[in-house]
């Protein structure tokens, strides 16, 4: 029960649930339902609140443009609007807060409905991961090796343990910018090291700039790249909207985190509740190969 909890806050899907709950109690509100039901009221002001609370713990990045007015205007109907016997000042305030909460989960969308690129399969991919990939050493089999398997396409697999972006510009980035094939796919999944360890926010979205960037290659005839979104854990915010924004800079593919935290948060996927157990490496490939193929 917990772990899908997890999954339904870091997979980013609890952003819209909140929406709804939001939008569906300032609805009730708006017709009068709460003015005159205090017991009634407090239930759905805690809920109200809770949303609030839950939404922020999804820890989704939202442009400070955005982000400032929605909690502000939010706060200011769930403490002074909400249920008030002003109809001018429930009504206002209502929809102001409303409006905010709308424009917020219609900026999200687009992450959670990227497909894969519809093009021919590419001769190779190079996947540039951490352990999530590697594995812990000694696995007969790991997702890079199984997705090879499943989709029929060459995989060459760079990933190594404890590697962040720092250390995949320099030790894996290299061996790509070599293959002058443009019709290559790079498949990353980097950034987990750089959430849970000392890099900053600032020193990841460097590192992470110039290994889209070589990843990419040629401007004139870019390659293809994918990038793996990362679940994120409260705090960190930052990592995701840097990885959002450099993105669309380059042109990346940006698999939508759900992908990944289903993986990670099933307890039948997980050797100590991060990395890959064999389920977790055959479902982990099962998933990419869409992606890839």
């Amino acid at each position: 029960m917990l772990n899908c909890f997890l999954y339904h806050l870091s997979s980013g899907h609890a952003w819209f649930s909140c929406g709804t709950i939001f939008l569906v109690i300032l609805a009730l509100d708006q017709r009068g339902l709460f003015s005159s039901r205090p017991k009634l009221a407090r239930v759905a002001r805690i809920l109200l609140l809770s949303s609030l609370c839950v939404a922020t713990a999804t820890a989704t990045p939202v442009s400070l443009w955005l982000a400032v007015p929605l909690v502000l205007s939010c706060l200011a109907y769930a403490f002074a609007g909400f249920a008030s016997r002003s109809l001018r000042l429930r009504r206002t305030s209502g929809l102001i807060a409303g409006g905010f909460v709308i424009v917020a989960l219609v900026f999200e969308l687009p992450y959670h409905l990227v497909r894969p690129p519809r093009s021919p399969p590419p001769e190779h991919v190079y996947v540039v991961a951490d352990s999530l990939a590697a594995g812990l050493g000694g696995e007969k089999m790991t997702w890079p090796r199984r997705l090879a398997e499943l989709s029929g396409v060459e995989v060459r697999d760079l990933s190594f343990p404890g590697a962040n972006a720092r250390s995949a510009l320099r030790q894996q980035i290299p061996k790509i910018a070599r293959d002058v094939d443009a019709e290559v796919r790079v498949l990353i999944s980097i950034g987990g090291n750089d959430m849970l360890g000392p890099t900053s926010p600032a020193e990841f979205a460097e590192n992470l700039d110039h290994l889209l960037a070589e990843a990419r290659g040629d401007p004139r005839h870019p390659r293809t790249v994918l990038m793996l979104e990362l679940p994120l854990i409260p705090g960190a915010w930052q990592f995701a909207a840097h990885q959002r924004r450099l993105a669309a800079v380059h042109g990346v593919v940006l698999i939508p985190k759900r992908l990944m935290a289903g993986v990670i948060l099933d307890e039948a996927d997980v050797l100590d509740g991060l990395h890959l157990s064999p389920a977790g490496h055959e479902r982990m490939a099962r998933e990419l190969v869409e992606w890839v193929r």
